[in-house]
């Protein structure tokens, strides 16, 4: 798993100095209302370092169906922001969080 977020590093480096929210909500404002809901409630989750509750509710939204490019770069740019936090902040990581931002990587980049 390392080696996939290592990767996933390198994808998403383009966009760690992106502003996630900024990104999230120009992706999503054309979206459903329960789709923009759960978007406003990972932006809100990552304001208050809630890594885990961001990141766990942003694979909601991309497991919800058809995802344009630009909500998947948006993904991607908040993956990128919480990998910065941790390089940061190295005691935020947990496994749980470690495992769904490889998944995240994964959809976001076009895996299923």
């Amino acid at each position: 798993m390392p080696a996939l977020l290592a990767l996933g590093l390198v994808a998403c480096s383009n966009n760690r100095s992106a502003n996630p929210s900024a990104a999230l909500e120009s992706a999503f404002r054309s979206s459903d209302a329960g789709t923009k809901l759960h978007v406003e409630r990972a932006r809100d989750a990552m304001e208050k370092e809630s890594y885990t509750e961001a990141m766990l509710t942003l694979k909601r939204v991309l497991n919800q169906g058809k995802v344009t490019p630009e909500q998947r770069q948006a993904v991607s740019t908040a993956v990128g922001h919480v990998m910065k936090a941790i390089d940061r902040n190295p005691q935020i990581d947990n496994p749980v969080l470690h495992q769904i931002m490889a998944e995240l990587i994964l959809k976001a980049h076009g895996e299923n």
